[in-house]
């Protein structure tokens, strides 16, 4: 067994349970001590230099929002440069987060606000606040109630634990001609196996195009279908395509990290829209008023109240009488506070218990529920059961997070590119016990029969896929028809006459003399050099007709992202190896850093990071590296070697031989 996969096989539902509960507790533990060591060990402004804070932020409040909460825009004149973006979770603070923290979700961002939906109102001193992302245990609570709810699932543990093989049957049942055949094969044996089949999507496979078409005729069957992924944006993906074609979907997640085009889907605005929710409205502006009533009365403190209980306050107010030094005209004030909070509890307790009945009433109807792992552990869907659950993206969910959706039907499907990166974990040593190796990789290492590996992709030139295709994947993809007639000048007002941005799919550019850099107190790498090239050659491609939408730039280190943010049009997309899984551009620059005597390139050698970055572009793949770095590492040098062969590695002068702009 190699370092970092756990046992293929477990013994019992206790070695199963124990050995994820110590992984999960040293990975929350991680998460928590990253998290509180940051807060309290660095300053606001620090922590904005890390880009995980903003300070100076003017409050706007903009009103109600979906389920209660309140929208509001943060503000500054000047520009903010910060890691927090759409769909995190953030806690907004006066001055100390940990203390005085109201959290919340970005719903969007420009260069000078942020639109934050929080779960309540600022208090109205708020004049300036901060901004924070935040850690949610919320997660991990799931997850552990997964593992404690093992027994309790509906899923076979004889086959989870690793015992006994999976049922591959698949069913005669007319698959949509629009599919390619392995698709189809897919679709059949998902549909007929029990308990699970296993869908592996390489990098423009398909795969989600597979999946709805499994939820179309799940649907067709009477199934009901709980859809999940790892992250929101998979979520909605597939929500999208089971709404192109017309399936009626609930999806269930907070309404700020959805897509747009999905928040008339949501849980939280159908149950707005429902014909009962009137009297949930009604209940809560009751609740309001009484609220503002309450503020006209002394709050029986345990100061003020003297030890007597709500029961005793009431019996002396109505009484008129006096008790343990409390004047009797301050009792009935303090027992008009008290009828007026029992009717507030029993309007609210009213309005919830509606609110619930509404909840399932939408849920019954729904044919399919969409929601993260983690989401398909909320409290809405705590007593629902359904006949098929369907992951998607699933070699980038931990197996705890996986096991909460599938503990909920007694068939799954699973889909996903173990050849791809894994999950992230933080802690080193749950790592290293394992916790990054996830459930489909363990059940298609166990049970190969039970998967279907999708080989046509449509996603990008030949030529670029055909390095990943035979290191990662045996040579078993095929690049679908008419990828061939894929070329960059197509983009372009007229082709450029260029040694790097000329028609060849695939371009490796040595940049000597660029040396890596490291920034005071950070672990991370930046590559000035390579960046500078990078900047003149997307000047160039959108001086001559490339659009901003068609590039993205790709860099193994955040440092190297930060400063290639900096350079760059706020238009071109700008990510991490790790932020660019599952996206894809028609131009990618990548950006390897890596350059040193030594020949140490880090975590470059992840052959799972490379295949990620080499497979996000369309047309156009230019890779800016250190040849004489990189070409010590054995992955490294096959790359080069392969490239060589095929005419595309060029070199620039170092940088007292010529200005960036001037490529030999």
């Amino acid at each position: 067994m190699r370092p970092g996969k756990p046992p293929l096989r477990f013994e019992t539902p206790d070695h199963y349970r124990e050995h994820f509960f110590r992984l999960l507790e040293l990975e929350r533990r991680e998460e928590m001590e990253t998290m509180e060591r940051e807060m309290r060990s660095l300053s606001g402004l620090e922590r904005e230099r890390a880009g995980r804070a903003v300070l100076g932020l003017k409050p706007t409040d903009r009103g109600p929002w979906l389920g209660g909460r309140r929208l509001y825009t943060l503000w500054r004149p000047a520009e903010i440069e910060t890691e927090i973006g759409p769909g995190d979770m953030v806690l907004v603070s006066l001055r100390h987060p940990l203390r005085d923290g109201i959290p919340g979700v970005v719903l969007e961002r420009t260069r000078h606000t942020f639109q934050v939906v929080l779960e309540q109102r600022l208090p109205r001193a708020w004049r300036q606040v901060r901004l924070d992302l935040y850690v949610n245990d919320i997660t991990f609570r799931r997850m552990a109630q997964a593992l404690r709810n093992l027994e309790l699932g509906a899923f076979d543990l004889s086959v989870l634990l690793g015992h006994r093989p999976p049922r591959v049957r698949p069913l005669a049942v007319a698959v949509a001609d629009t599919l390619n055949p392995a698709q189809q094969r897919a679709v059949k044996a998902a549909l007929g196996s029990w308990p699970l089949f296993l869908i592996h999507g390489p990098f423009g496979t398909g795969k989600t195009t597979t999946l709805v078409e499994i939820l179309r005729l799940a649907v067709e069957q009477g199934l009901r279908v709980l859809a999940t992924a790892d992250s929101n944006i998979a979520v909605d993906n597939l929500a999208e395509g089971a709404l192109a074609r017309d399936l009626p979907i609930v999806r269930i997640g907070h309404p700020a990290k959805m897509l747009p085009a999905l928040r008339e889907q949501s849980l939280d605005l159908q149950v707005e829209r429902h014909s009962r929710y009137g009297l949930v409205q009604a209940h809560w502006k009751r609740i309001e008023e009484l609220r503002e009533e309450q503020k006209r009365y002394p709050r029986p403190t345990p100061a003020r109240r003297r030890g007597l209980t709500y029961e005793q306050i009431l019996r002396h107010g109505r009484h008129f009488k006096s008790s343990r030094g409390i004047p009797r005209e301050e009792m009935r004030r303090m027992a008009r506070w008290v009828e007026l909070e029992l009717e507030i509890r029993a309007l609210r307790e009213s309005a919830e218990k509606e609110t619930q009945r509404i909840v399932r009433d939408i849920l019954k109807r729904a044919a399919i529920v969409f929601a993260t792992c983690s989401g398909a552990g909320s409290e809405y869907l705590e007593n629902e059961t359904f006949d098929l659950v369907v992951v998607d993206e699933a070699t980038q969910a931990t197996e705890p997070a996986t096991l909460i959706p599938l503990l909920k039907a007694p068939r799954a499907v699973l889909a996903g590119d173990h050849r791809q990166l894994p999950p992230t974990v933080l802690s080193q040593a749950a790592e290293a016990l394992g916790l990054g190796f996830t459930l489909f990789e363990r059940w298609i290492t166990l049970f190969p029969r039970a998967s279907e590996l999708l080989n046509i992709q449509y996603r990008m030139h030949p030529a670029i896929m055909e390095f990943p295709n035979l290191r990662f994947y045996e040579g078993k993809l095929k690049a679908a028809p008419g990828l061939e007639n894929l070329r960059l000048s197509q983009l372009l007002d007229h082709p450029l006459d260029h040694p790097v941005l000329d028609d060849r799919p695939v371009v490796f550019v040595h940049v000597p003399g660029a040396p890596e850099q490291q920034r005071r107190g950070s672990t991370s790498r930046e590559n000035p050099g390579q960046a500078l090239w990078i900047q003149t050659w997307v000047d160039l491609l959108l001086k001559h007709g490339a659009r901003a939408e068609h590039i993205g730039v790709i860099a193994p280190y955040e440092d190297q992202v930060k400063l290639l943010r900096g350079l760059l049009p706020e238009d071109i997309e700008v990510k991490t190896v790790d932020g660019f899984q599952g996206r894809e551009k028609e131009i990618i620059f990548l950006s390897l850093v890596r350059s040193n005597p030594q020949g140490e390139i880090g975590f470059l050698r992840d052959q799972r990071r490379l295949n990620v970055a080499l497979t996000r572009a369309r047309r156009k793949l230019v890779i800016l590296g250190d040849r004489d770095t990189l070409s010590q590492d054995p992955l490294y040098h096959d790359l080069l070697a392969f490239l060589e062969q095929r005419g595309a590695v060029v070199a620039v002068p170092s940088p007292q031989g010529g200005a960036p702009g001037s490529p030999a």
